[in-house]
């Protein structure tokens, strides 16, 4: 908050998207943190941190709305900036009554309305808040699906990755099979990619505990396996994770194109494709269209 203040010390008045450009450029953010997004993947982060915070200093009185979309400083962020705190976060801002209204959802009139603690002792915004927390509800998600998928057979898991790549919309279920130990050396699944099946996708499937690693070896194997088949696509999907050499042998590979799924971003993937998980609850966010209210 203290940087969009310092950008509007000047007096003048500056566009929403002025007023974030100039942010990130005063606090040194580069290209890459730029593109960095909410877990939502709509928003890049300092965008959103920024428009919370113009929000937060309006609501205090810091700054003052000109027209929609414009902001100035007001003599109360003046005479703030001329002794500047350390910091400010919702905890300072709660001295200021028209602040406290607010956060506490009633008037200016009604600033006696008491707020949760966790409201006011919390610096990140309500966007953050959420991320975090379903973040962290994802993070517990993707840890049962890897007990649950380690307590059931080999078979199973097979027949798990088969579903989750046709629920990515590679081939559908019925062009889709499990090999397994049928004797098809070295391939666990095949998946039709294309109706006629002209192109074939072959998967290999360890279901390995999480401190074993799938090494180069499994690789060239898998590798000489997709060469008897005449075959230059394949997919190995673990439930652990890929040793460095193993990953090198992929790398180096020029003739064949093999994709590595580990056991963190095989629950990732299920938890996105929506494969031995169920919805509980569904929240939408909505922001301020300004488009609708442009008139001609």
């Amino acid at each position: 908050m203290i940087p969009v203040l310092q950008v509007l010390s000047d007096g003048k008045q500056y566009k929403n998207k002025d007023i974030q450009q100039k942010v990130a450029d005063a606090i040194g953010l580069t290209e890459e943190n730029k593109r960095e997004k909410l877990p939502s993947g709509v928003q890049p982060t300092y965008k959103s941190r920024t428009n919370w915070a113009i929000t937060y200093l309006k609501n205090a009185g810091f700054i003052s709305k000109i027209s929609r979309g414009v902001f100035e400083i007001s003599d109360i962020g003046k005479k703030v900036l001329k002794k500047p705190p350390n910091k400010i976060n919702t905890e300072y801002l709660m001295k200021y009554p028209q602040f406290e209204a607010w956060i506490s959802g009633g008037s200016e009139n009604n600033a006696n309305l008491q707020c949760d603690e966790s409201v006011i002792n919390n610096e990140e915004t309500p966007e953050d808040q959420i991320s975090r927390a379903i973040d962290i509800i994802n993070k517990n998600l993707a840890d049962d699906l890897l007990s649950e998928i380690l307590i059931n057979s080999p078979s199973f898991f097979e027949n798990l990755v088969i579903k989750l790549l046709v629920q990515m919309g590679y081939g559908d279920i019925d062009s889709a099979q499990v090999v397994g130990k049928s004797g098809d050396e070295g391939i666990d699944g095949i998946i039709n990619s294309d109706k006629l099946g002209f192109e074939k996708i072959y998967i290999q499937a360890k279901k390995f505990s999480p401190d074993r690693t799938v090494g180069n070896v499994e690789i060239r194997n898998f590798s000489g396996a997709l060469i008897q088949k005449g075959a230059n696509k394949g997919v190995f999907i673990t439930t652990s994770s890929f040793s460095k050499m193993a990953v090198e042998a992929v790398n180096s590979n020029t003739q064949q194109k093999i994709i590595l799924i580990d056991g963190k971003r095989l629950t990732n993937l299920m938890i996105e494709y929506n494969v031995g998980v169920s919805e509980v609850n569904s929240y939408s966010i909505k922001r301020l269209d300004t488009d609708f209210f442009e008139e001609n």
